[in-house]
C-alpha cells in the first residue's frame, strides 16, 4: 500500500500542485509573522539587555495601574531617594534617572529630526557613571549646563548635526533651543535600535519631563563580588512604602516584554489573516481529495478486492494527505522566512526603521509551521478518505467516478444550529441603544453564521446555482443548460468551491460596507458637532500623541484668533464610590470654550457646569455605575498624582468628546504634566478674513513640524484618509484569501475535467466544438463564482450593519452602502471565475476526442 500510494503521488502531481500552493501561502504568511516578530523580540532584548547590563538593581515606584494606552504607570520617586540608596552598604554608586517620550527635536533648519514614524525619540538626564548609562562621548563631552544637550551619533548623521550646532526641543509645555555639545554611540553603536536618545543635565530632563525635584526610577550599581539578588536584598528594607526594588537583569526582561506585548496585537491581527488564509485552503484540499478520491473509486475497489482492508485504504489517502502537507510547509516556511526578510526591508525603506538584529528563526516557528501545514492538510482529507474506505469491491464493475453527495438531514441541522446561534448572538447589537459590550457577542455570532452557511452550503446550491444559472440556456442554448446542470451536478463540490470564495468576498464586502458607514458617520458627526473655522492636529510621530501646548499659547496671540480651545487625552485610572477601579482614557477640555467650537450632546447638565474640581461623565458609564451629578470619584494620574472630583453634569456625545471621563484642562495637567494638545479648535474674529488668518497660522506651524491646519473639509478628508488607508491594509492582506480562492476554483474545474474526460469526448464526438467546451466550463465557472460572490455579499452587508449597530455609541450612526464598491466586489467575483476558468477550458478543449472516449 505504501508503494501504491507513493506511486499515486507521483502520478497526480500536477493535480495536487494546487493544494501545495493554497497551503504554502497560508504557512508562508503565518510563518513571516512570526519570524519577524521573533526578530522584533531579539531586537528589543538586546537593547534592553545592553542598556541595564551595568545596573545591578533599580529602584522604583509604587505600581499605579495597566492601561492599554500607556502601559504600566508607576509613581515617580522623590529626589531624596538617591542619597538614602547611595548610603546603604553594597551600593558602589546610585544615580536617579528621568525621561520623556513626549518631546520633539528639530534641526537647524527647523526639521524634526530622528524617526517621525518608527522608533521613538527621548530626552534624558546624562549619568556620568559608565556602569549605569550604556551611552559614551564619542565627541565634544556630556552636557554640563542646562542649554546643553548630547545627542546619539546614528540621528547626528542622518540630521547632519556638528557640534557647535543649536537645536529646539519641543516638550508638552514648552519651546527651548539647545546647543549641541555632544555625539554619543550605545555601547559602541550608531543608536539603541534606531531611536533617538538626547541627553541633558538633570535639571533640565525633569523641567522638559515634568517631573521637578523627581526621577522616574533610582539605578544602582554593587560593590565588587556582590550579587544583584544581595545587593536587592540591601536595599529592600530601606525604601519608603509603595517603592520597590528589583534587580537590573529582571528589569531588563520586564522592559522587554512590555515593549514586546505591545507588538503581540500587530502578531495577532497577522496570524488571523493567516488563519482565514489556511481556512479558505481547507476547501481547496477537501475538494482535491474528494475529486481524486472519486476518480480512482474503480482502483480502490480493486484494491478491496485483491485484500486491502478499510485501514489500510484510509491510512493510503491520508499519508498521501500528510506528504503532501509536508511538502506545503517546507515551502510556506521558506517562503516565509523570504517574506519577514523583505517586509523588514521595505519598511525600512518608508521610513519605519524598526530595531531588528539579525533574522530570528527560532525551533518553535519551524515546528508551529510544519505542523500547521500537516495537520490542516491531513484534517481536510479527513472526509474524503473515510468516503475511501466505503468503497465496495463490487464497484470496481463500474465504468464512472462515484461521488455520491446529498443534503443529508444531520447537515440540515447542524447548520441551522449554527445560523440560529449567530443570529442570536448578534442580535442584542440591534436593540435600542446598545452598549459597546455587545462587540465581542457581534464577533462570535458571525463567526457562527459564517460556519452555519457554509454547513448548509450543499442544500442551497441546486436552488441557488439554478436561479443563478437560469440565463444560461435562454442564452447560450446547450451550452448554457451544461454549464449550470455541471454547476449542481455535485452539490458538495460546488458548496465548497463558492464557499472559499464566499468567505474572501464577505471580508472583502463587510470592509468595504463599514468602512463607507464609518467615513458617512464622520462626515455627519463633524458637520453636526464642529462649528469652528479651524482644526490643528499632529499628524505623525510625537505630534500623533499631540501638539506642544505651547503652540496653543503662541496661537492665542496671532490677530484676527477669536477663539482658542484645546482637549488632551491621557491615561488614568478611576475609582468608584464603591471602591472598584478602572483604567481609562481621561480627557481634558476648557468648558469656557470647548462649546464654542464643538457642540456637545448632554443628558444631564450644561458643558459649562465643569468646573475646577469636577469631571464630565457620559451616560453608558454614569448608569453602569448607577453614578449621579454631585457624586465624587478618585482619578489617579500616570505618575502618582491622586485626586477626588465631583460630577458636575452627564454627557451623551463620545464621538465629539472623545473619552468617557473628562477633566478642567487645568485639573488634567496636575494629573498628567506631560498632557499635549491632540486637537486645537480655533475660531476667526467676525470681520476676520479666514485666508489671511490661516496664513499666519501656517506659519506658526512651520515651527512646530507635524502640525497641519485644516478646515472643516480637509478635517473631514484627514479622518476619512485615516480609515480609508486602514482598509487598504485589510484589503491587501485579504487579497491572499481571494488568491486562493481562484486557486481553488481552477483546481476543481480541472480535476472536474480530467473526471468527466470520457463525457467531454461523447460531447466533442457528437458535434460539441472547441469554443463550445471552453464556453461551457468559463460559464460554469462564472454560476460557481457568482454563488460565493452573492452570499459573500449577503453576508458582508448583514454583518457590517450588525457592527454599524454595535458601534453606535463611538458615533457610527449612518449606514451606508457603496454602490460602486459592491459592484467592484460583483465584478471581482466574475474575474475570479473568468481567470481560474482560463487554463482548465483550454486544456478541455484539446482533449483528443478517440483518447477521451477511450478513458476507463
Amino acid at each position: 500500500m505504501l508503494r501504491v500510494t507513493l506511486r499515486n503521488i507521483w502520478a497526480h502531481k500536477r493535480r495536487l500542485v494546487s493544494t501545495i500552493v493554497a497551503i504554502l501561502l497560508g504557512v508562508a504568511f503565518m510563518s513571516g509573522t512570526l519570524v519577524l516578530t521573533d526578530t522584533l523580540d531579539r531586537s528589543f532584548d538586546e537593547i534592553f539587555q545592553t542598556s541595564s547590563k551595568g545596573i545591578d538593581a533599580e529602584v522604583r515606584g509604587e505600581e499605579l495601574f495597566e492601561s492599554d494606552f500607556g502601559g504600566t504607570s508607576r509613581a515617580r520617586l522623590d529626589a531624596s531617594l538617591v542619597e538614602t540608596v547611595q548610603g546603604i552598604d553594597g551600593v558602589r554608586v546610585a544615580a536617579g534617572y528621568i525621561s520623556t517620550e513626549a518631546v520633539q527635536v528639530l534641526d537647524t533648519e527647523g526639521d524634526q529630526i530622528g524617526s517621525t514614524q518608527g522608533p521613538p525619540t527621548w530626552v534624558e538626564n546624562w549619568i556620568d557613571d559608565p556602569d549605569l548609562n550604556a551611552f559614551r562621548i564619542e565627541e565634544g563631552h556630556a552636557p554640563e549646563a542646562d542649554d546643553e544637550v548630547v545627542i546619539n551619533r546614528g540621528t547626528a548623521e542622518d540630521a547632519e548635526l556638528e557640534i557647535g550646532d543649536t537645536v529646539t526641543v519641543l516638550s508638552a509645555a514648552t519651546r527651548e533651543e539647545m546647543t549641541l555639545v555632544g555625539i554619543t554611540s550605545f555601547d559602541g553603536r550608531d543608536s539603541a535600535g534606531g531611536t533617538t536618545a538626547v541627553g541633558a543635565t538633570l535639571a533640565t530632563a525633569q523641567r522638559i519631563a515634568a517631573g521637578d525635584g523627581q526621577y522616574d526610577i533610582v539605578i544602582a550599581a554593587a560593590d565588587e563580588g556582590l550579587s544583584q539578588d544581595d545587593l536587592v536584598e540591601q536595599i529592600a528594607p530601606q525604601l519608603p512604602d509603595g517603592a520597590e526594588v528589583v534587580t537590573g537583569e529582571q528589569s531588563a526582561e520586564e522592559l522587554a516584554d512590555a515593549l514586546q506585548s505591545g507588538f503581540s496585537f500587530f502578531r495577532q491581527i497577522l496570524l488571523v489573516f493567516a488563519g482565514i488564509a489556511l481556512f479558505v485552503g481547507t476547501f481547496i484540499i477537501v475538494n482535491t481529495f474528494s475529486i481524486l478520491v472519486a476518480q480512482r473509486t474503480r482502483e480502490m475497489a480493486l484494491l478491496r478486492a485483491l485484500g486491502a482492508g478499510r485501514r489500510q485504504v484510509l491510512g493510503s489517502v491520508l499519508l498521501e494527505a500528510l506528504l503532501v502537507g509536508l511538502v506545503a510547509a517546507v515551502i510556506g516556511l521558506a517562503a516565509g522566512i523570504g517574506l519577514a526578510i523583505g517586509v523588514q526591508s521595505l519598511l525600512k525603506a518608508i521610513g519605519v526603521d524598526l530595531p531588528t538584529t539579525s533574522t530570528v528563526i527560532r525551533p518553535n516557528t519551524i515546528l508551529v509551521a510544519l505542523v500547521v501545514g500537516v495537520v490542516v492538510t491531513v484534517l481536510s482529507a479527513i472526509a474524503p478518505a473515510l468516503r475511501a474506505t466505503r468503497v465496495r469491491p463490487l464497484a470496481a464493475m463500474r465504468e464512472v467516478a462515484v461521488d455520491e453527495t446529498g443534503a443529508s438531514k444531520r447537515r440540515i441541522v447542524i447548520g441551522a444550529v449554527l445560523v440560529i446561534f449567530g443570529l442570536f448572538s448578534m442580535s442584542p447589537a440591534l436593540g435600542e441603544d446598545p452598549s459597546t459590550d455587545v462587540v465581542p457577542g457581534v464577533g462570535l455570532g458571525a463567526f457562527a453564521l459564517l460556519i452555519g452557511v457554509i454547513v448548509v452550503g450543499p442544500v442551497l446550491v441546486r436552488p441557488l446555482a439554478g436561479a443563478l444559472g437560469s440565463f444560461l440556456p435562454r442564452v447560450k442554448g446547450t451550452t448554457g443548460k451544461l454549464a449550470r446542470e455541471n454547476a449542481i451536478r455535485s452539490p458538495r463540490r460546488t458548496a465548497s468551491t463558492s464557499g472559499a470564495l464566499m468567505i474572501g468576498v464577505a471580508l472583502v464586502a463587510f470592509i468595504t460596507v463599514f468602512g463607507a458607514s464609518a467615513t458617512s458617520s464622520i462626515e455627519d458627526e463633524v458637520n453636526r458637532g464642529f462649528v469652528g473655522d479651524l482644526v490643528i492636529q499632529g499628524s505623525n510621530g510625537f505630534s500623533s500623541m499631540g501638539v506642544s501646548r505651547q503652540f496653543g499659547a503662541d496661537l492665542k496671540e496671532i490677530d484676527g484668533v477669536d477663539i482658542v480651545s484645546a482637549q488632551q487625552f491621557g491615561a488614568g485610572q478611576v475609582t468608584y464610590p464603591d471602591g472598584t477601579t478602572s483604567d481609562q482614557f481621561i480627557g481634558a477640555l476648557d468648558p469656557t470654550t470647548f462649546g464654542d467650537i464643538f457642540k456637545v450632546q448632554m443628558d444631564t447638565g450644561e458643558l459649562t457646569d465643569l468646573g475646577g474640581g469636577g469631571v464630565l461623565v457620559d451616560r453608558r458609564t454614569a448608569e453602569e455605575q448607577e453614578l449621579g451629578v454631585g457624586d465624587e470619584v478618585t482619578i489617579t494620574g500616570p505618575t502618582g498624582a491622586v485626586d477626588t472630583f465631583r460630577i458636575d453634569a452627564i454627557s451623551d456625545d463620545m464621538t465629539m468628546l472623545g473619552a468617557v471621563w473628562n477633566l478642567t484642562t487645568d485639573d488634567f495637567v496636575v494629573l498628567n504634566p506631560e498632557a499635549l494638545d491632540a486637537f486645537i479648535g480655533v475660531t476667526i474674529d467676525d470681520g476676520a478674513d479666514l485666508d489671511t488668518v490661516s496664513e499666519e497660522i501656517e506659519e506658526l506651524a512651520d515651527q512646530y513640524p507635524s502640525v497641519s491646519v485644516q478646515d472643516r473639509d480637509e478635517f473631514i478628508g484627514a479622518l476619512a484618509g485615516q480609515v480609508t488607508g486602514l482598509l487598504n491594509v485589510v484589503y491587501g492582506l485579504l487579497a491572499l484569501s481571494i488568491v486562493i480562492a481562484l486557486i481553488g476554483i481552477s483546481n476543481t474545474l480541472s480535476l472536474s475535467i480530467h473526471e468527466r474526460t470520457r463525457e467531454l469526448g461523447l460531447l466533442r464526438a457528437v458535434g460539441m466544438t472547441k469554443r463550445q467546451v471552453r464556453s461551457a466550463i468559463r460559464w460554469e465557472a462564472l454560476v460557481v463564482a457568482l454563488m460565493g460572490t452573492v452570499l459573500g455579499i449577503v453576508l458582508g452587508l448583514g454583518l457590517a450593519y450588525v457592527m454599524v449597530q454595535a458601534l453606535g455609541a463611538f458615533g457610527l450612526g449612518s449606514f451606508e452602502v457603496p454602490v460602486g464598491g459592491v459592484v467592484t466586489v460583483v465584478i471581482l467575483g466574475v474575474l475570479v471565475a473568468v481567470v481560474a476558468s482560463f487554463r482548465p477550458s483550454r486544456r478541455a478543449a484539446k482533449l483528443d476526442i478517440l483518447e477521451a472516449i477511450a478513458t476507463d
